[in-house]
Protein backbone atom coordinates (compact mmCIF):
# COMPACT_ATOMS: atom_id res chain seq x y z
CA UNK A 1 0.00 0.00 0.00
CA UNK A 2 1.64 3.14 -0.92
CA UNK A 3 2.51 5.46 1.56
CA UNK A 4 0.71 8.68 0.67
CA UNK A 5 -2.76 6.53 1.23
CA UNK A 6 -1.72 6.00 4.37
CA UNK A 7 -0.97 10.13 4.87
CA UNK A 8 -4.23 11.20 3.26
CA UNK A 9 -5.97 8.63 5.77
CA UNK A 10 -4.46 10.27 8.47
CA UNK A 11 -5.73 13.68 6.87
CA UNK A 12 -9.05 12.46 7.13
CA UNK A 13 -8.93 11.47 10.20
CA UNK A 14 -7.99 14.66 11.55
CA UNK A 15 -11.02 16.71 9.78
CA UNK A 16 -12.91 13.96 11.28
CA UNK A 17 -12.22 14.56 14.74
CA UNK A 18 -11.69 18.69 14.78
CA UNK A 19 -14.91 20.45 15.69
CA UNK A 20 -14.13 23.86 14.79
CA UNK A 21 -13.25 24.96 18.20
CA UNK A 22 -10.00 26.63 18.33
CA UNK A 23 -8.01 27.47 15.12
CA UNK A 24 -6.97 24.13 13.06
CA UNK A 25 -3.28 25.10 13.26
CA UNK A 26 -3.44 24.90 17.38
CA UNK A 27 -5.03 21.75 16.65
CA UNK A 28 -2.56 20.68 13.90
CA UNK A 29 0.40 21.64 16.33
CA UNK A 30 -0.77 19.94 19.11
CA UNK A 31 -1.26 16.31 16.75
CA UNK A 32 2.00 16.23 15.65
CA UNK A 33 3.54 17.23 18.91
CA UNK A 34 1.60 13.80 20.19
CA UNK A 35 3.11 12.32 17.17
CA UNK A 36 6.39 12.10 16.85
CA UNK A 37 6.32 9.74 13.56
CA UNK A 38 5.82 12.40 10.99
CA UNK A 39 8.46 14.12 9.35
CA UNK A 40 9.00 17.39 7.97
CA UNK A 41 7.50 16.82 4.74
CA UNK A 42 4.48 14.32 6.05
CA UNK A 43 3.18 17.53 8.41
CA UNK A 44 3.84 19.71 5.60
CA UNK A 45 1.27 17.40 3.18
CA UNK A 46 -1.25 16.82 5.82
CA UNK A 47 -1.48 20.02 7.03
CA UNK A 48 -1.69 20.67 3.25
CA UNK A 49 -4.43 17.98 2.60
CA UNK A 50 -6.47 19.22 5.40
CA UNK A 51 -6.87 22.85 4.58
CA UNK A 52 -7.19 22.13 1.08
CA UNK A 53 -10.45 19.90 2.23
CA UNK A 54 -12.07 23.02 3.98
CA UNK A 55 -11.92 25.27 1.09
CA UNK A 56 -13.85 22.85 -0.62
CA UNK A 57 -15.60 20.74 1.84
CA UNK A 58 -19.42 22.02 1.05
CA UNK A 59 -18.93 20.10 -2.18
CA UNK A 60 -19.34 16.61 -0.26
CA UNK A 61 -21.68 14.74 1.24
CA UNK A 62 -18.90 12.84 3.67
CA UNK A 63 -15.43 13.25 4.49
CA UNK A 64 -13.09 10.42 2.80
CA UNK A 65 -9.76 9.23 1.39
CA UNK A 66 -11.65 10.00 -2.22
CA UNK A 67 -13.06 13.71 -1.62
CA UNK A 68 -9.86 14.39 0.29
CA UNK A 69 -8.05 13.97 -2.81
CA UNK A 70 -10.21 15.33 -4.80
CA UNK A 71 -10.31 18.75 -2.96
CA UNK A 72 -6.32 18.59 -3.31
CA UNK A 73 -6.56 18.27 -6.81
CA UNK A 74 -8.78 21.54 -7.03
CA UNK A 75 -6.81 23.48 -5.14
CA UNK A 76 -3.71 22.77 -6.59
CA UNK A 77 -1.85 24.45 -9.81
CA UNK A 78 0.76 22.28 -10.27
CA UNK A 79 1.25 18.27 -9.95
CA UNK A 80 2.47 16.21 -7.33
CA UNK A 81 3.74 12.91 -6.21
CA UNK A 82 0.32 11.97 -4.43
CA UNK A 83 -2.08 12.45 -7.51
CA UNK A 84 0.81 10.84 -9.91
CA UNK A 85 0.60 7.41 -7.40
CA UNK A 86 -2.82 7.79 -6.43
CA UNK A 87 -4.71 9.40 -9.13
CA UNK A 88 -2.61 9.75 -12.22
CA UNK A 89 -5.50 10.85 -14.50
CA UNK A 90 -6.25 14.23 -12.14
CA UNK A 91 -2.67 14.45 -12.09
CA UNK A 92 -2.58 14.67 -15.42
CA UNK A 93 -5.46 17.69 -15.89
CA UNK A 94 -3.90 19.87 -12.62
CA UNK A 95 -3.18 22.79 -15.03
CA UNK A 96 -6.73 23.55 -15.94
CA UNK A 97 -8.99 26.17 -14.99
CA UNK A 98 -11.11 25.60 -12.36
CA UNK A 99 -14.09 25.13 -14.32
CA UNK A 100 -12.33 22.26 -16.30
CA UNK A 101 -11.42 20.60 -12.94
CA UNK A 102 -14.60 21.18 -11.66
CA UNK A 103 -16.48 19.73 -14.46
CA UNK A 104 -14.04 16.73 -14.70
CA UNK A 105 -14.60 15.52 -10.66
CA UNK A 106 -18.59 16.99 -11.02
CA UNK A 107 -18.06 19.32 -8.51
CA UNK A 108 -20.56 22.44 -8.51
CA UNK A 109 -18.46 25.64 -7.80
CA UNK A 110 -21.09 27.54 -6.34
CA UNK A 111 -21.32 25.06 -3.51
CA UNK A 112 -17.44 26.31 -2.24
CA UNK A 113 -19.32 29.06 -1.16
CA UNK A 114 -22.79 28.66 -0.42
CA UNK A 115 -23.39 31.91 1.20
CA UNK A 116 -23.84 33.76 -2.18
CA UNK A 117 -27.27 34.99 -1.08
CA UNK A 118 -24.92 37.19 1.72
CA UNK A 119 -22.59 38.54 -0.88
CA UNK A 120 -22.03 42.03 -1.54
CA UNK A 121 -23.69 42.48 -4.93
CA UNK A 122 -20.37 45.30 -5.14
CA UNK A 123 -18.52 41.75 -5.30
CA UNK A 124 -17.99 39.34 -7.99
CA UNK A 125 -19.18 35.89 -6.26
CA UNK A 126 -16.93 34.06 -8.67
CA UNK A 127 -14.01 35.91 -8.18
CA UNK A 128 -13.97 35.64 -4.69
CA UNK A 129 -15.27 31.66 -4.89
CA UNK A 130 -12.40 30.80 -6.57
CA UNK A 131 -10.05 32.71 -4.33
CA UNK A 132 -11.17 30.36 -1.58
CA UNK A 133 -8.95 27.68 -3.53
CA UNK A 134 -5.97 29.33 -3.03
CA UNK A 135 -3.53 29.96 -0.26
CA UNK A 136 -2.97 33.83 0.31
CA UNK A 137 0.20 35.66 0.48
CA UNK A 138 2.07 37.55 3.01
CA UNK A 139 2.33 40.95 2.99
CA UNK A 140 5.05 43.92 4.67
CA UNK A 141 4.41 47.39 4.81
CA UNK A 142 7.37 49.32 5.18
CA UNK A 143 7.72 52.24 7.44
CA UNK A 144 8.41 55.56 7.01
CA UNK A 145 12.13 55.81 5.99
CA UNK A 146 12.46 51.86 5.83
CA UNK A 147 11.60 50.69 2.04
CA UNK A 148 15.33 50.65 0.89
CA UNK A 149 16.67 49.67 4.07
CA UNK A 150 14.14 46.41 3.40
CA UNK A 151 14.55 45.61 0.24
CA UNK A 152 18.68 45.47 0.61
CA UNK A 153 17.99 43.06 3.32
CA UNK A 154 15.52 40.41 1.52
CA UNK A 155 18.12 40.56 -1.12
CA UNK A 156 21.21 40.10 0.86
CA UNK A 157 18.60 36.84 2.12
CA UNK A 158 18.36 35.86 -1.78
CA UNK A 159 14.37 36.34 -0.46
CA UNK A 160 12.49 36.52 -3.69
CA UNK A 161 9.64 39.22 -3.23
CA UNK A 162 7.43 42.02 -5.26
CA UNK A 163 6.83 45.44 -4.68
CA UNK A 164 3.41 46.71 -5.00
CA UNK A 165 3.90 50.38 -4.33
CA UNK A 166 6.48 52.06 -2.57
CA UNK A 167 5.13 50.92 0.93
CA UNK A 168 4.18 47.14 0.43
CA UNK A 169 6.38 44.19 -0.41
CA UNK A 170 4.89 40.85 -1.45
CA UNK A 171 6.43 37.84 -0.36
CA UNK A 172 6.11 34.25 -0.61
CA UNK A 173 3.09 32.40 2.33
CA UNK A 174 5.20 31.39 5.68
CA UNK A 175 8.03 33.19 4.94
CA UNK A 176 10.14 33.89 7.92
CA UNK A 177 10.24 37.95 7.45
CA UNK A 178 11.28 38.32 11.35
CA UNK A 179 14.36 36.49 10.63
CA UNK A 180 15.68 39.07 8.36
CA UNK A 181 14.38 42.46 9.30
CA UNK A 182 13.44 44.41 12.56
CA UNK A 183 9.62 43.84 12.43
CA UNK A 184 7.66 46.79 13.90
CA UNK A 185 10.53 48.95 13.95
CA UNK A 186 11.43 48.99 9.99
CA UNK A 187 7.95 47.00 8.48
CA UNK A 188 4.84 45.69 9.51
CA UNK A 189 3.09 42.62 8.68
CA UNK A 190 0.05 43.92 7.37
CA UNK A 191 -2.23 42.38 4.37
CA UNK A 192 -2.02 44.44 1.27
CA UNK A 193 -5.66 45.31 1.98
CA UNK A 194 -5.66 46.06 5.40
CA UNK A 195 -3.08 48.79 4.16
CA UNK A 196 -5.62 50.44 2.00
CA UNK A 197 -8.41 51.24 4.31
CA UNK A 198 -7.35 54.60 5.46
CA UNK A 199 -7.14 55.46 1.31
CA UNK A 200 -10.82 56.66 1.12
CA UNK A 201 -10.44 59.00 3.73
CA UNK A 202 -7.00 60.24 2.54
CA UNK A 203 -8.14 64.38 1.76
CA UNK A 204 -9.80 64.78 5.13
CA UNK A 205 -7.17 62.88 7.04
CA UNK A 206 -4.60 65.28 5.34
CA UNK A 207 -6.61 68.17 5.81
CA UNK A 208 -6.94 68.31 9.54
CA UNK A 209 -3.93 70.42 10.40
CA UNK A 210 -4.24 70.52 14.14
CA UNK A 211 -2.10 73.09 16.46
CA UNK A 212 -1.56 69.44 18.59
CA UNK A 213 -1.55 66.36 18.07
CA UNK A 214 -4.90 64.50 16.91
CA UNK A 215 -6.92 62.50 19.47
CA UNK A 216 -7.00 59.37 17.92
CA UNK A 217 -9.44 55.74 19.52
CA UNK A 218 -8.89 52.73 18.04
CA UNK A 219 -11.39 51.35 19.82
CA UNK A 220 -11.00 47.51 19.01
CA UNK A 221 -7.26 47.57 18.30
CA UNK A 222 -6.45 43.85 18.82
CA UNK A 223 -2.83 44.29 18.08
CA UNK A 224 -2.48 47.15 17.03
CA UNK A 225 -1.73 47.32 13.44
CA UNK A 226 -4.47 50.24 12.18
CA UNK A 227 -3.07 52.34 14.69
CA UNK A 228 0.47 52.21 13.45
CA UNK A 229 -0.78 52.79 10.34
CA UNK A 230 -2.71 56.17 10.50
CA UNK A 231 0.51 56.85 13.48
CA UNK A 232 2.59 56.29 9.61
CA UNK A 233 0.12 58.25 7.80
CA UNK A 234 -0.02 61.01 9.87
CA UNK A 235 3.65 61.28 10.70
CA UNK A 236 3.22 60.52 14.01
CA UNK A 237 1.02 63.44 15.00
CA UNK A 238 -1.65 61.74 16.83
CA UNK A 239 -2.15 60.76 20.61
CA UNK A 240 -3.07 56.79 20.40
CA UNK A 241 -5.83 56.00 22.80
CA UNK A 242 -6.26 51.87 22.21
CA UNK A 243 -8.73 49.77 23.58
CA UNK A 244 -10.08 45.97 23.53
CA UNK A 245 -12.36 43.30 25.67
CA UNK A 246 -8.91 41.49 26.00
CA UNK A 247 -6.59 42.26 28.50
CA UNK A 248 -4.31 39.91 26.50
CA UNK A 249 -3.73 41.35 23.04
CA UNK A 250 -3.63 44.92 24.23
CA UNK A 251 -0.05 43.34 25.94
CA UNK A 252 0.86 42.68 22.24
CA UNK A 253 -0.07 45.59 21.14
CA UNK A 254 1.66 47.19 23.77
CA UNK A 255 5.08 45.54 22.40
CA UNK A 256 4.27 45.87 19.15
CA UNK A 257 3.98 49.87 20.11
CA UNK A 258 7.52 49.75 21.68
CA UNK A 259 8.86 48.34 18.71
CA UNK A 260 7.31 50.47 16.54
CA UNK A 261 8.52 53.50 18.36
CA UNK A 262 4.89 55.28 19.36
CA UNK A 263 5.10 56.72 22.75
CA UNK A 264 2.71 58.87 22.74
CA UNK A 265 -0.58 56.40 23.95
CA UNK A 266 -2.67 54.88 26.27
CA UNK A 267 -4.92 52.23 26.80
CA UNK A 268 -7.50 50.55 28.12
CA UNK A 269 -9.64 47.07 28.60
CA UNK A 270 -13.56 47.54 27.39
CA UNK A 271 -16.38 45.91 26.48
CA UNK A 272 -18.01 48.45 23.68
CA UNK A 273 -21.36 46.87 23.76
CA UNK A 274 -22.42 48.37 26.88
CA UNK A 275 -23.19 52.07 26.87
CA UNK A 276 -20.53 54.67 27.99
CA UNK A 277 -20.91 58.44 29.59
CA UNK A 278 -17.88 59.61 28.68
CA UNK A 279 -18.03 63.27 26.84
CA UNK A 280 -16.98 63.54 23.23
CA UNK A 281 -12.97 64.00 23.32
CA UNK A 282 -11.63 62.44 19.96
CA UNK A 283 -10.66 63.82 16.58
CA UNK A 284 -10.75 60.18 15.06
CA UNK A 285 -12.12 57.24 15.59
CA UNK A 286 -11.15 53.64 14.10
CA UNK A 287 -13.74 50.70 14.70
CA UNK A 288 -12.22 47.61 12.95
CA UNK A 289 -15.39 45.46 14.18
CA UNK A 290 -14.97 42.00 15.11
CA UNK A 291 -16.74 40.43 11.93
CA UNK A 292 -17.74 37.06 10.16
CA UNK A 293 -13.59 37.30 9.24
CA UNK A 294 -15.21 36.09 5.71
CA UNK A 295 -13.16 38.17 3.84
CA UNK A 296 -9.94 36.37 5.25
CA UNK A 297 -11.54 32.81 4.96
CA UNK A 298 -8.98 31.86 2.59
CA UNK A 299 -6.21 32.31 4.88
CA UNK A 300 -8.50 30.28 7.77
CA UNK A 301 -10.74 27.82 5.30
CA UNK A 302 -12.01 25.65 8.46
CA UNK A 303 -13.98 28.97 9.65
CA UNK A 304 -15.53 28.69 5.96
CA UNK A 305 -16.43 25.05 6.69
CA UNK A 306 -17.51 25.80 9.87
CA UNK A 307 -19.71 28.62 9.64
CA UNK A 308 -23.42 29.25 10.16
CA UNK A 309 -25.62 31.45 8.86
CA UNK A 310 -27.32 31.96 12.18
CA UNK A 311 -24.21 33.75 13.44
CA UNK A 312 -24.33 36.83 11.40
CA UNK A 313 -27.36 38.29 13.65
CA UNK A 314 -24.86 38.12 16.89
CA UNK A 315 -21.86 39.90 14.71
CA UNK A 316 -24.50 43.03 13.21
CA UNK A 317 -25.94 43.27 16.66
CA UNK A 318 -22.62 43.27 18.08
CA UNK A 319 -21.28 45.67 15.67
CA UNK A 320 -24.34 48.00 15.65
CA UNK A 321 -23.50 48.46 19.40
CA UNK A 322 -20.12 49.18 19.42
CA UNK A 323 -20.51 51.97 16.38
CA UNK A 324 -23.32 53.49 17.80
CA UNK A 325 -21.14 53.77 21.53
CA UNK A 326 -18.29 54.85 20.07
CA UNK A 327 -19.64 57.31 17.50
CA UNK A 328 -20.65 59.27 20.76
CA UNK A 329 -17.32 59.86 21.94
CA UNK A 330 -16.60 61.29 17.95
CA UNK A 331 -16.12 65.84 18.31
CA UNK A 332 -17.77 67.60 16.13
CA UNK A 333 -16.07 67.36 12.56
CA UNK A 334 -14.16 64.48 13.71
CA UNK A 335 -13.39 61.36 11.36
CA UNK A 336 -15.40 57.71 12.12
CA UNK A 337 -13.88 54.72 10.07
CA UNK A 338 -15.69 51.51 10.36
CA UNK A 339 -13.80 48.59 9.19
CA UNK A 340 -14.56 45.18 8.85
CA UNK A 341 -12.92 41.57 6.83
CA UNK A 342 -16.30 40.81 5.86
CA UNK A 343 -17.52 40.18 2.92
CA UNK A 344 -21.41 39.99 3.71
CA UNK A 345 -23.49 43.01 2.98
CA UNK A 346 -25.52 42.58 5.99
CA UNK A 347 -22.02 43.29 8.04
CA UNK A 348 -21.29 46.51 5.70
CA UNK A 349 -23.57 48.34 3.69
CA UNK A 350 -26.46 47.88 6.14
CA UNK A 351 -24.54 48.71 9.29
CA UNK A 352 -23.31 51.88 7.15
CA UNK A 353 -26.87 52.62 6.91
CA UNK A 354 -27.49 51.66 10.77
CA UNK A 355 -25.22 53.92 12.04
CA UNK A 356 -26.46 56.92 9.58
CA UNK A 357 -29.73 56.31 11.11
CA UNK A 358 -29.12 56.21 15.27
CA UNK A 359 -26.21 58.57 15.46
CA UNK A 360 -24.91 61.65 13.80
CA UNK A 361 -22.43 60.95 11.42
CA UNK A 362 -23.00 61.12 7.75
CA UNK A 363 -21.11 59.13 5.68
CA UNK A 364 -18.34 60.39 3.23
CA UNK A 365 -17.64 57.06 1.32
CA UNK A 366 -17.64 53.16 1.37
CA UNK A 367 -15.91 50.82 0.00
CA UNK A 368 -14.96 46.93 -0.59
CA UNK A 369 -11.15 46.06 -1.29
CA UNK A 370 -11.32 42.91 -3.04
CA UNK A 371 -7.59 41.52 -2.75
CA UNK A 372 -7.65 38.61 -4.36
CA UNK A 373 -6.00 39.68 -7.87
CA UNK A 374 -3.52 39.96 -5.68
CA UNK A 375 -3.32 37.05 -3.08
CA UNK A 376 -4.74 39.04 -0.56
CA UNK A 377 -7.72 39.51 1.53
CA UNK A 378 -10.92 41.45 1.03
CA UNK A 379 -12.01 44.32 3.74
CA UNK A 380 -14.79 46.53 3.75
CA UNK A 381 -14.01 50.40 4.41
CA UNK A 382 -16.03 53.27 4.96
CA UNK A 383 -15.32 56.80 6.97
CA UNK A 384 -17.80 58.58 8.37
CA UNK A 385 -17.68 62.67 9.82
CA UNK A 386 -19.66 64.18 12.77
CA UNK A 387 -21.52 67.19 11.35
Amino acid sequence: MSRYFNTIRTAVSLVNHYTGEKPFVFYLKNYFSLNKKHGSRDRKLISELCYNFFRVGHCFKSIDENNMATAFFMCRATGHPVLAELYPHLNERVHGTMDEKAKLVNINLQKIFPFQPLLSSHLDAKGFTNSLLKQPNFFLRCRPDYYQIVQQKLKAQQIEYTVLNEECICLPNKTKSNDVIFLNKEAVVQDFSSQQVFNIGLNLLQQMQPYSKLKVWDCCAASGGKSILLYDILQGQIEITASDIRPSILKNLQTRFYQAGVKSYHTFTADLTKHSDKQPSYDIIILDAPCSGSGTWSRTPEQLYYFKESTLAQYTQKQLQIAVHAAAQLQEEGLFFYITCSVFKSENEAIVNAIEQQTALKCIEYKYLPGWSLGADTLFTSVFQKK
